[in-house]
């Protein structure tokens, strides 16, 4: 299985997170975005604590030199929470 993997970027005023699978490498979204727009990115898992869905990040993109950060797991976390 492919790990997961996020990119955070920072859209004017606000930050969203594009998810995808492990087959893509993180800088294939150079093509789209600029790298000054894109703040951090990893990898990800998902599961359940108490019933609650929880979101992990970890590593960084070697390929952009961009880190993982915590705060990336809670904006994951409600962009998923929003779609179940």
């Amino acid at each position: 299985m492919n790990d997961r993997k996020y990119i955070i970027v920072k859209e004017s005023t606000f930050k969203t997170a594009i998810l995808f699978e492990g087959v893509l490498s993180h800088d294939d979204f150079l093509k789209v975005y600029d790298k000054d727009d894109i703040v951090s990115a990893g990898f990800f898992q998902v599961y359940i604590k108490d019933g609650e869905l929880c979101v992990s990040t970890y590593g960084k993109s070697t390929t952009l030199e961009l880190e993982s950060k915590k705060e990336d797991s809670r904006l994951i976390e409600r962009i998923l929470k929003d779609k179940w």
